[in-house]
């Protein structure tokens, strides 16, 4: 919807492709939000929030991730991307999340290239210590 979803038309389109493949995910007749927050069904409370990458052209115009996820991965550049997104991701937990409940988790998605190795898990338990984010909310 605008102006709730997005504020302009490139905004708004990306959402509802974003919605679009949510939607297709979940099966026939579904729908999906474009807010990426993960509802409790049992008690209306938000469970948990999802990181989404987006690229931000200088007109404002957004990239969904499936524009350039490909092309990161063909100059190895997504391991790069993902420490970034998990270092604002955890940071903003912590500034603004943890004041409404320490316990919502946070949902990241990572590349093929990061989950097969290199440390990932060590790297974001250093930084659920430095942002005093208990590791079992991500």
């Amino acid at each position: 919807t605008y102006p709730h979803d997005s504020e302009n038309v490139t905004e708004l389109l990306a959402s509802i492709d974003l919605a679009m493949y949510r939607a297709k995910e979940l099966g026939k007749d579904g729908a999906f939000t474009v807010e990426a927050t993960i509802i409790d069904c049992s008690n209306g409370e938000i469970f948990a929030y999802e990181t989404l990458a987006r690229l931000v052209e200088p007109d404002g115009e957004l990239i969904v991730a499936g524009s350039f996820i490909n092309t990161l991965e063909k100059y190895s550049l997504s391991r790069r991307l993902d420490r970034a997104i998990i270092n604002s991701a955890l940071e903003y937990k912590s500034r603004h999340i943890n004041n409404i409940d320490q316990r919502t988790k946070l949902f990241i998605n990572l590349s093929a290239q990061e989950i097969q190795g290199r440390n990932i898990l060590g790297y974001v338990e250093e930084l659920c210590t430095q942002f005093n984010i208990p590791p079992s909310c991500i």
